[in-house]
C-alpha cells in the first residue's frame, strides 16, 4: 500500500512528498532497499522480505521524504496487535540533504498515523543526544537502558498492558518483533534475563529480534516459544539454544516471565520440546524470585552455583546452573 499524505516546504524552500508505504510493497523495494543499504545485515534481509511478501501479522511501515522523485528520508515503524504495540527505527537523511527539517516531518507522519491508528505504546533506541532531544518533542521519554526510548499513548500503559490473566503457549513469529521489547524493557523482572544475548536487567530486542530469528533458521536456536495473554501481550520468553562451546552440545535454556507472570512459568517451560538424549541446563542469578521454583517444578535440580560470577547495580551476583535429569549414554 501507498499513499501519499502530504506536500512540504523544507527549511531550503524546496518542495518535498512525504509518503506512507505499508508492506509488502513490491514496488518500493528497489528505492528503499538502497537508501538504507548502510543498515547492512540482517535489518536489509527483514525489510526485503517485508516489502516483497510481508512478515506475518508484522506491520512495516516507510515513510518517505521525495525531493524531485528522489528518496531524501526515510522513518521505519514495526508494529502489531489491534491497537499497536511498535518500535520506532531507520530514522535516516541522506547527507546532502540534512539540516532541512526533513527528521521532523518525518517524525510528524509517523507519530501521527500510530496515533491515528490507536496505538498503545512506540518503542525506539537511540545513542545520539541531539536525535533523543527530537523525540522527546514528540513524547518519548527515556526507560534508562541501551538509549531506549517510549511514547506511551496510553496513561498507566506499562501497569495495565501486563495486567494478571490467562495465558497460552505458542511458537515465536515475526510479529512478536516490538512485543519481546516490551517484555524485556520492562522495569521489573530478574536480573539475568538471557544468557545467549548476554543481557542483565532491562534490555532492548530491537536488534536481538533479528539475531533471534536468524538463530532459529540456523537451527542453533532449537525451540522458541512465547507465553502470550488473551489480549496479545507476551508476558514471557523462553528459548532453547545449542552450547557449541561443548563437543556434546549441551542445550541451555533461557527464559524470562514479567513479575507479574510468575505462577505461569511452569507452563511455558512445560511447553518446550525437551529432549531425552542430551544434557539440558539452565542459568540464573540468586535472586530470581520465583525462577528457581519454576525450574524445580519443571524437573530441574541445581548441580553448581559459582560466586561472584557477575556485577550489577554495584553489587556482585551469584549464578546458580541447573540440570534436567539426564543420564549420559554409555560407549561414546
Amino acid at each position: 500500500m501507498e499513499k501519499l499524505l502530504d506536500t512540504v516546504k523544507l527549511k531550503s524552500g524546496e518542495d518535498a512528498e512525504i509518503w506512507l508505504v505499508r508492506a509488502p510493497a513490491p514496488d518500493w523495494a528497489e528505492r528503499i532497499l538502497p537508501l538504507l543499504a548502510h543498515k547492512g545485515e540482517p535489518w536489509l534481509g527483514a525489510m526485503r522480505r517485508a516489502l516483497h511478501s510481508g512478515l506475518g501479522e508484522l506491520n512495516m511501515s516507510f515513510f518517505e521524504c521525495v525531493v524531485r522523485n528522489e528518496l531524501c528520508g526515510n522513518i521505519t515503524v514495526v508494529d502489531t496487535l489491534q491497537r499497536p504495540i511498535g518500535i520506532l527505527q531507520h530514522v535516516f537523511t541522506r547527507p546532502e540533504h540534512r539540516q532541512k527539517g526533513i527528521a521532523v516531518v518525518l517524525m510528524a507522519a509517523a507519530c501521527e498515523d500510530f496515533r491515528a491508528r490507536d496505538g498503545r505504546a512506540l518503542y525506539l533506541a537511540t545513542g545520539n543526544p541531539v536525535a533523543a532531544t527530537l523525540y522527546e518533542r514528540f513524547g518519548f521519554h527515556a526507560l534508562g537502558h541501551d538509549g531506549a526510548m517510549l511514547w506511551p499513548l496510553d496513561e498507566g500503559f506499562e501497569q495495565d498492558y501486563f495486567r494478571p490473566q490467562p495465558c497460552e503457549v505458542r511458537p515465536v513469529c515475526w510479529a512478536d518483533w516490538p512485543l519481546l521489547t516490551a517484555l524485556y524493557s520492562a522495569t521489573d523482572g530478574w536480573v539475568l534475563r538471557n544468557l545467549f544475548f548476554g543481557h542483565y536487567g532491562p534490555s532492548f530486542w530491537e536488534g536481538p529480534f533479528l539475531s533471534l530469528m536468524a538463530a532459529q533458521e540456523q537451527g542453533t536456536v532449537a525451540d522458541n516459544k512465547v507465553l502470550c495473554t488473551k489480549d496479545g501481550a507476551i508476558v514471557g520468553h523462553a528459548m532453547l539454544w545449542i552450547q557449541k562451546a561443548y563437543r556434546e552440545h549441551p542445550l541451555m535454556v533461557d527464559f524470562f516471565v514479567h513479575p507479574a507472570f510468575l505462577e505461569q512459568a511452569e507452563v511455558l517451560l512445560a511447553a518446550l520440546a525437551w529432549p531425552d538424549d542430551r544434557k539440558v541446563q539452565a542459568a540464573m542469578d540468586n535472586d530470581a524470585a520465583g525462577r528457581h521454583e519454576a525450574l524445580a517444578r519443571a524437573g530441574f535440580w541445581r548441580e553448581a552455583t559459582l560466586r561472584n560470577q557477575f556485577s550489577y547495580g554495584g553489587r556482585w551476583c551469584d549464578v546458580s546452573f541447573y540440570c534436567r535429569p539426564w543420564v549420559p549414554p554409555t560407549g561414546r
